[in-house]
């Protein structure tokens, strides 16, 4: 069944830096605030690349604001990525999807080195959207 994937979305944080009332993280029986770790992130890279049949495969980061996660987090999974890849021949790509609320540029400027796809999202109006939000 894993054996035709090229695409994996990546959860990994349910944190977020907006705390919008209609955000769907907020139905999950899971507690706000986890990040995926170090190991479990490999542990699905192993998994994926050692069964999948494609040549190419996309890794999405996504959450919550995935973001949130530090640097050295990003810089730790995509090295690990590298290698893995090289030894057993994939080529990777990676996503990531973020509100672009709070993006460092040093983050930004990882993310363009590395040549992730970048997907914002945009939301309604601000006059509706506020509506929902904190103060």
């Amino acid at each position: 069944m894993l054996d035709n994937i090229d695409l994996v979305v990546l959860k990994i944080t349910n944190r977020c830096n907006l705390n919008c009332q209609y955000c769907y993280e907020h139905e999950g029986k899971r507690p706000l605030g986890q990040d995926m770790s170090q190991k479990l992130f490999r542990k699905t890279v192993d998994l994926i690349l050692m069964t999948t049949k494609k040549h190419s495969v996309n890794l999405l980061f996504h959450g919550g604001e995935p973001t949130l996660l530090s640097l050295d987090w990003f810089r730790d999974s995509v090295n690990y990525v590298h290698k893995k890849a090289e030894v057993i021949g994939k080529k990777i790509s990676f996503s990531i999807q973020t509100n672009l609320i709070d993006i460092s540029d040093d983050k930004l400027d990882f993310f363009l080195k590395e040549r992730f796809s970048i997907g914002g999202s945009l939301d309604n109006p601000e006059w509706l959207d506020n509506s929902f939000r904190p103060k």
